[in-house]
């Protein structure tokens, strides 16, 4: 959520946007949860809102962490 308050803040983005960014990232819990969800389940549309409406750098953080530390995660569920 820090990384994106500035964002979420600026009055002169959409506020439509802001609000689906403050949906999924506003605060520790709602970060929480959807890094919880990129880990273990669908991790398109996350990073696809933040690639469409925030910057494209954003995407190359999310495919480096779910090629990093989210298959490591599930090879662990899977071997145990």
């Amino acid at each position: 959520g820090t990384l994106l308050q500035g964002f979420i803040a600026d009055e002169s983005n959409d506020l439509a946007v802001r609000r689906l960014i403050f949906g999924r990232w506003g605060n520790f819990s709602r970060a929480f949860v959807t890094m919880f969800e990129i880990t273990l389940a669908n991790w398109g549309p996350p990073c696809w809102d933040l690639i469409n409406n925030v910057d494209e750098m954003w995407g190359v953080f999310i495919i480096g962490y779910k090629m990093t530390f989210g298959f490591s995660v599930v090879q662990v569920i899977i071997s145990v």
